[in-house]
This record gives C-alpha cells, structure tokens and sequence, in this order.
C-alpha cells in the first residue's frame, strides 16, 4: 500500500467530460498516490449508496463526475467521514472549481494524485439540507427556485441536447423556461425576516454561482463557504430575470439576503427547484436548513 492509503473513487461515466483519457489520467493518478478502490455508478442516484457503502476506513472520497454526482456523494458523508474531493467531469463543475479544482479534467488529475499522496489539506463546508413536497435535496452551491429552476428542470428532461449543446442547451432553456415562469408567485422568508415576493429565487453558498463556460457568473458575490446562504429574489419581468440569470447584470426589482438559519419559499402552484444543478421536482413550499458539515479537499 503506498503511504496515501486507501482512497475510494466514485466515478460516473455518463458525465458530459468523461472521457476515457480523463478517466485513465485520473485514476493513474490516483492508483499512484494510495490504494485504490473504483465504484461506477450505472443509474441517477446511485453515487449516495455507493459512497455510503465504501467510504468506510478510507483517506479520501473522491467523487468524479458534475455537480449532481458530487451532491449525491456528499449526502452520504458527515462528521467522522473521510474528506471529500470533488473531480470535475460534468458540465460546469460548479463546486469544484470554488475550490480551485481546474475546469480540464486532464489538468486536475495531474494535480490530484499529489496533493493526496502529500496528504491532503482540507476545509469544513457546511451544505444546506433542502426540503419540498417530494422530500429532503442537498445543496453545496447554489439553490434556485423558479426561473433558473426552470431552465435545469427543461434541460433534464433532454438529455441528448445536453450531452451535444452543453451550455448553450442551458441558455436555450432560459428562454423557454421565461415564458414558462411568468406567471409564478413566491413569498421569500429568510430566518425570521418578512415575507419577500417574488417570482424567481437564486441562493449560493458559494461563488461564483454558475458558470457560463470560462465566464464566472457571480451574482452572489459575498458568498463564501462559511454556511450563510446568499439570495437573491426577483420580482421584475422575467426577461430581466433572464438577462440576469445569462449575464450577471442586474433587473429592476431585486431583494438582496442571507439566511442562517432557515430559508423559506411557498408558492400557490407547485414551482420547480434545482439544487446543486439537480431538479428536485415542483413544490409548494420550499425549506432549506444547514445540513451537517463535512471536510473537503480544495485544490490549493
């Protein structure tokens, strides 16, 4: 056994950059740094049991995928757990690269093998636990309910536009989903705060928020990792809420807030809602709680 030790890699080869060079760079590199022990996910949702399942006595969890397969891996991680490194192989990567992770899968399997053989400096992350109508979701970046929701939520449903179009099947999605989120109207509670209205909301516990292939879209600015979770709520045309989406620039009719306890959103039709980049099915009442924190392996 080589002096990093035992290191579980829970992979996804579905992802949209799995490719087998980025999948052979990645696991040389780490059956270099330890002894290795791959799990392949076959279906959605599999990655929580199978982290669940191997976790035990290891070093580190490495979960190689997008961010919806770096969300189910965490679900099965908490206090005692082995730290978590997030792998970039989706689409945007969204959590990985706040934590410096490069976007190119073959330059941060160069790294990775590394920094786990020199034993792996870590930070505490606290994600929020998301609750709707269907049940409990995990959010380690961002939360959105509504139009951004909308767009996930259109872009699961088609899945071959995703693997072909990437991000830009996520900005097709946007102007489909601004007709579709017109009419929807939300009250935003944030710990114990007046009611907020709104028609769209976008959280982070992170930044930037999103990425729009190498432009950063950092709506949230102040969002830092520390468990607060940033949001913002708007209440203009849903073309602004677009453009703000896309483009970062702000609409006419924003609430800016941050929750530490408890966010709530209630809507009188059920609203679409996304976590993390996962759809999370349309709820009438959305709480979202800080989960339980977890050690993470960022890149520098």
């Amino acid at each position: 056994m080589s002096a990093a030790g035992h290191i579980v890699l829970i992979l996804n080869p579905a992802a949209r950059r799995a490719r087998s060079d980025a999948r052979g760079a990645l696991i040389r590199a780490l059956a270099t740094a330890g002894e290795l022990d791959v799990h392949t996910t076959r279906a959605g949702g599999e990655a929580t049991a199978l982290a669940a399942g191997a976790a035990d006595g290891a070093c580190v969890v490495v979960a190689a995928g997008g961010d919806g397969t770096v969300s189910q891996v965490a679900s099965a991680l908490g206090e005692g757990s082995p730290p978590l490194l997030p792998f970039p192989l989706g689409n945007a990567n969204v959590f990985a690269r706040s934590l410096g992770w490069p976007a190119d899968p073959i330059i941060a399997a160069a790294r990775v093998g590394r920094i786990i053989a020199d034993g792996p400096e870590t930070r505490i992350v606290t994600p929020w636990d998301v609750h709707t109508d269907h049940g409990v979701g995990l959010a380690l970046m961002n939360l959105g309910v509504g139009m951004d929701a909308h767009v996930v939520e259109w872009i699961e449903n088609r899945q071959d536009l995703k693997r072909r179009a990437g991000q830009l099947g996520f900005a097709a999605g946007a102007m489909v989903a601004a007709g579709a989120a017109r009419d929807r109207r939300l009250e935003v509670r944030s710990d114990d705060d007046r009611g907020v209205p709104a028609h769209s909301l976008i959280a982070a516990l992170g930044r930037p928020w999103a990425w729009f292939g190498a432009r950063p879209l950092d709506l949230l600015p102040d969002a830092c990792h520390d468990g607060i979770l940033h949001w913002i709520a708007t209440d203009g045309s849903v073309i602004d809420t677009a453009r703000r989406v896309l483009t970062g620039v702000a609409g006419p009719a924003e609430t800016v807030g941050r929750a530490r306890r408890r966010l709530r959103i209630s809507s009188d039709a059920p609203v679409p809602v996304q976590a993390d980049g996962e759809p999370l099915g349309r709820s009438h009442v959305i709480s979202a709680t800080p989960g339980a924190p977890i050690a993470v392996v960022p890149a520098d």
